[in-house]
């Protein structure tokens, strides 16, 4: 959005946040893209506080892959599944559906909408998403997961290499 000669991006996307400041400088990151917005009107579509969301309760955690397998641990008594990188699904004991592979948010962001609704038809009460990297392209796989839990977001401890 350019309004008033400010620069700010309302939705990450493709297109990163680092490459529009490549060719038109500093972009100001609007603040409901990590944040609910819950009161007045969106400046964009796609930014109120629950969107993309299966039917199934999704919640964000936030976390290194061996934080994120200790969590699901903790859980396997729970009716619960989990949307993960590919490197977290050998050691998981839950049902679980790949979005994509760690280390390449490109591949999260064109497998993360499929996976939802996959996750979705296994019928679990929860769904446990394990949360990508906030920066490039994975701020919008980010942003879309965030809001497809409403913003139920677990911070773990064990934060390095998440």
């Amino acid at each position: 959005l350019l309004a008033g000669g400010q620069k700010r991006l309302l939705r990450p996307g493709g297109v990163t946040r680092e490459q529009l400041e490549a060719v038109i400088g500093p972009v100001e990151l609007d603040s409901a893209v990590l944040s609910a917005e819950t009161t007045g009107k969106v400046s964009s579509p796609g930014m109120k506080y629950k969107h993309y969301a299966p039917r199934t309760r999704v919640v964000m955690v936030c976390g290194a892959a061996s934080a994120y397998a200790a969590f699901l641990a903790a859980r396997t008594g729970e009716n619960a599944a989990a949307l993960c990188f590919t490197q977290d699904a050998p050691g998981l004991q839950i049902p679980c559906v790949i979005y994509g592979d760690a280390d390449d948010a490109a591949s999260q962001a064109h497998g993360l909408f499929d996976a939802l609704r996959r996750a979705d038809a296994l019928e679990a009460d929860v769904i446990y998403a394990h949360a990508p990297e906030k920066d490039g392209v994975g701020l919008a796989v980010y942003n879309r997961l965030q809001r497809a839990a409403a913003f139920d977001v677990v911070e773990l401890e064990d934060q390095a290499g998440a």
